[in-house]
């Protein structure tokens, strides 16, 4: 039987309703709450509706459809604004005219916004939802649904045209901006800048984040304030002034780079960012050391690769059945440290090597003789063995048949590694955007402009929608090599004979003899197999040209794409886990008798 909302409101005590730290925090002591009472009563009918309410996960800067379910799983999902029913919304109603500000507040009076279609009312509500959430500080540590709030509270104000919220909203920024921790400003900085909050603070907010940055301060959060302080160079002598910070950031990977002279590999992508960080400044801008400093990188850059082919290890094992491995994989996802677990996901299944791919063509005999044609799926012949030229120096059908073998490796790896591993990690560990963009943010993989991109794509996948993943980190990919190659000092663009250039697209970047030295010859055959040329997946092309169907675009090769990706990503939090437990290993023995 359905409750009125009086009947809800009575049944609660008002003034227990709002003191939650978070959001999430309320939605289980609401879910408790309603738990201990009758199931047909109002006060769980009250309860209920509260905690669905804090239960919905909130995307700021989307303002078509800015919830999201806290859990979907198994065709069932948590409860959004939709399923509400009137007497629940008129509830919310009532309680919003007894509870001080806070963020239930906020959330409840947003809710009533969504579900409103009267223009008058929205705008009351619109008013009301901003001043609410004007209220509240951003000090001392705002989660990041806190956030979303204040960006979702800015862009109801700006598209209302609440003058006066829009500068209440701007002074609670600045107050938190201004007297916040580092990591706090960096987020602050990033919701204003989203917000398109400016108003003349650029230069303010750029300046202070330089200053941060100046402060020791772990590499990556330099970068990272440095970085969102180039974001706020607004005038027009933006370049001048953010020369500068990016010779800072370019310094800070130097530094790095010399620090990690226990691994050439970790060295070398520092030595990239430092490279990449030091062009981005306009040539009469940069200083004497900056100039010095480009020169001497492509050199740097390719002893570093070279030493790190040593570091290098091959871990090779004969056929065995899948159940063990899919086993390994859930237990490797249950592990209660997710970091580590991640590390020893990766570590259970590296990449095939090159020199393993050669192996395994020896076993097709005269299959590597015989020339051989690919078809496609709409029995279109897209490639010839006997038209074709060597790659890496291998024989077009040997070639040929080594690409089939990594894609039956691939669908192996995906069914019974990757697939089960991944849902059990989204279940036990839900991450949300800003995790993968800390976990991108370390990557000299990735470039600068791309690392949102990137962060993106890998949280689609992480949540199953590897069709969205496959059609952000496929492009994404392809601009990921073309930084690599242009960081070390490789010219990728064409020039044609009427002075025009031209960006050539992935195969044709992984055709220049420099790929396998920057990239490495294991990571470049991996790229080569899954996204370059006819006769393997071909999924840059493939995903450019429109020809992949549904059953593809979410099937093995694009979750296993999606993978690959993530493990480029982790690379460094993989390398800091070996060297902290080398290290830890070593100790023990030192101590032991």
């Amino acid at each position: 039987m359905t409750k009125t909302a009086r009947e809800m409101f009575a049944a609660i005590d008002v003034g227990a309703i709002v003191g939650d730290d978070t959001l999430i925090d309320a939605h289980s002591r609401f879910q408790s709450l309603a738990d201990d009472l009758d199931s047909e009563s109002a006060g769980s009918h009250a309860y209920r509706s509260l905690s669905a309410v804090a239960g919905m996960m909130l995307d700021g800067a989307d303002w078509d459809s800015p919830y999201t379910p806290l859990m979907s799983l198994g065709g069932k999902r948590t409860a959004l604004p939709d399923d509400l029913d009137n007497e629940a919304l008129e509830f919310f109603g009532l309680l919003l005219e007894e509870v001080p500000p806070s963020v239930l507040a906020a959330r409840m009076c947003d809710i009533l916004l969504v579900r409103e279609s009267d223009r008058g009312r929205r705008f009351s509500l619109a008013k009301q939802h901003t001043e609410i959430v004007a209220a509240l500080s951003l000090l001392p540590d705002p989660d990041d649904q806190f956030m979303q709030m204040w960006i979702r509270a800015a862009e109801i104000a700006g598209r209302y045209r609440l003058n006066d919220g829009v500068q209440a909203l701007t002074a609670r920024a600045l107050e938190a901006f201004r007297g916040g921790k580092p990591i706090v400003a960096w987020h602050v900085a990033q919701a204003m800048r989203r917000a398109r909050y400016f108003n003349g603070h650029s230069a303010e907010i750029a300046d202070r984040l330089d200053a941060l940055a100046s402060a020791e301060l772990p590499a990556h959060a330099k970068v990272q304030l440095l970085e969102e302080s180039i974001r706020w160079r607004r005038d027009n002598d933006a370049d001048a002034l953010a020369a500068p910070s990016r010779e800072a950031i370019g310094d800070t990977w130097w530094q790095e780079a010399k620090r990690r002279s226990d691994s050439s590999l970790v060295a070398r992508n520092f030595l990239g960012n430092a490279y990449s960080s030091y062009r981005e400044v306009p040539r009469h801008l940069r200083s004497e050391r900056t100039r010095k400093r480009v020169k001497k990188l492509p050199r740097l850059i390719r002893v570093a690769g070279e030493r790190a082919i040593g570091e290098m290890q091959k871990v090779r094992s004969g056929p065995i059945d899948l159940s063990p491995i899919v086993e390994q994989a859930e237990a490797i996802a249950n592990d209660t440290d997710l970091i580590r677990g991640l590390a020893r996901w990766f570590s259970a299944a590296p990449l095939q090597t090159f020199e393993d791919a050669l192996q395994s063509s020896n076993q097709t005999g005269l299959l590597n003789i015989v020339p051989s044609s690919t078809i496609s799926d709409d029995a279109r012949k897209v490639h010839s063995t006997d038209e074709d030229r060597l790659r890496s120096g291998v024989d077009p059908s040997r070639w040929a048949q080594m690409v089939k073998n990594h894609s039956l490796h691939v669908a192996a790896i995906s069914t019974a590694h990757i697939r089960p591993a991944v849902m059990q990690f989204s279940t036990n560990y839900r991450l949300d955007i800003r995790d993968f963009e800390v976990i991108v943010s370390a990557s000299g993989f990735v470039p600068a402009d791309r690392k949102s991109l990137y962060a993106r794509g890998l949280h689609h996948g992480y949540y199953g929608r590897v069709t969205e993943s496959l059609f952000i980190l496929a492009p994404t990919i392809e601009a990921c090599v073309r930084g690599a190659l242009q960081a070390s000092g490789v010219e990728t663009r064409n020039l044609k004979t009427n002075d025009t250039e031209m960006e050539p697209g992935l195969s044709a970047l992984m055709e220049l003899p420099e790929a396998n030295e920057v990239l490495g010859e294991d990571l470049a055959w991996n790229i080569r197999a899954l996204f370059c040329g006819p006769t393997g997946p071909n999924l840059r092309n493939r995903v450019a040209h429109g020809l992949l169907d549904e059953a593809e675009s979410r099937g093995d090769v694009a979750l296993y794409a999606w993978w690959m990706a993530f493990l480029l990503a982790f690379t460094p939090y993989y390398y800091a886990i070996r060297d902290e437990e080398r290290s830890s290993n070593e100790d023990q023995a030192d101590s032991s008798p």
